[in-house]
């Protein structure tokens, strides 16, 4: 994960006011105390995301990377996991049952053929990742958390206006 690039979307993430987000969230699937957990039993997710409106929990994943090799190791871990993972989320973290899990990469425009290559191997309680890139979430990408002093600066900027920015929502269910 690129701290710069978590700011970012965390920042794209709290532009919805319905989300909440935890960063660097600790998921931990055993019953070990947390200061000895297994290998393959616990995680560090660069951020949880839980949205009260849709009823949606997104285990967010952030990278920079050229390849995506320990991205994919993550993904797979979790796959062989899910239902351990969700009855973890719901016990430790208080999120309802009836809600929607699942993870949502965060992947340089570059890199996206590589989650998008696997993503009908990893279905997740029969559901796909979402996967949006990088360069989509940039501040400067969705004016929704601009303020308009930036989006006039923005404005003046773009040869053709601002009607280009994307906002926020036009990223859910993203695969370029």
């Amino acid at each position: 994960m690129d701290h710069y690039y978590q700011g970012a979307v965390e920042n794209f993430l709290r532009a919805n006011r319905s989300v909440f987000v935890n960063a660097e969230f600790l998921l931990q699937i055993s019953d070990k105390p947390a200061d000895a957990p297994r290998r393959g039993e616990h995680w560090f997710i660069d951020m949880l995301a839980v949205n009260l409106v849709t009823k949606e929990c997104n285990l967010c994943e952030i990278t920079y990377a050229r390849n995506t090799p320990a991205l994919a190791k993550r993904l797979i871990s979790w796959k062989a996991n899910w239902s351990r993972i969700t009855a973890a989320l719901q016990e430790c973290a208080g999120i309802p049952g009836n809600y929607i899990f699942r993870p949502w990469l965060f992947v340089p425009a570059r890199e996206v053929e590589a989650p998008c290559n696997r993503a009908d191997d990893m279905l997740f309680g029969g559901l796909s990742p979402f996967i949006s890139t990088l360069e989509k979430i940039a501040p400067w990408a969705h004016k929704e958390i601009l303020t308009n002093n930036e989006q006039a600066v923005l404005r003046n900027c773009l040869s053709d206006g601002a009607d280009k920015i994307v906002p926020p929502s036009a990223n859910v269910n993203l695969v370029e």
